[in-house]
């Protein structure tokens, strides 16, 4: 009878290293934990006045902002060319809450003076937050 062989056990596989998650579609990358941790135009989230798919796009104006001033690292006032950005931008939005039977008033006006204001100060800038959203329409 012959001598059956032994199979030689395959040679284990290194497994690869875990990927790190993408960001998700349209997300900002901001490094900060203090604004990425922040609950952004928390009043205006859950309310059911305001749209919320509006509301995701306001929180990424603000997330977009703030990841502006991480890779830009402007000094003092010039920071003011990000926020008059951002505040245009939040002008563009009016007319879609305003076609969705809403509209940015005293609640979302204050929400949002209030994360440009602290984005503003988590990173290091004291400046007039009237100066900041000057170009405002809301």
């Amino acid at each position: 009878m012959a001598a059956k062989k032994k199979k030689k056990a395959a040679p284990k596989k290194k497994a690869a290293p875990k990927k790190k998650a993408a960001p998700k579609k349209g997300s900002s990358s901001v490094g900060n934990a203090a604004v990425r941790d922040r609950k952004l135009l928390g009043p205006m989230v859950g309310s059911t006045y305001y749209p919320q798919d509006l509301v995701v796009r306001g929180q990424k104006l603000l997330l977009a902002l703030a990841s502006r001033i991480e890779s830009e690292q402007p000094r003092g006032d010039s920071v003011f060319a990000l926020t008059h950005a951002t505040t245009e931008a939040f002008n563009d939005l009016q007319e879609a809450f305003w076609n969705a039977g809403s509209e940015i008033e005293t609640v979302a006006r204050e929400a949002i003076a209030a994360d440009v204001a602290f984005i503003l100060r988590t990173y290091g800038y004291d400046v007039d937050i009237e100066e900041a959203i000057a170009p405002r329409d809301w």
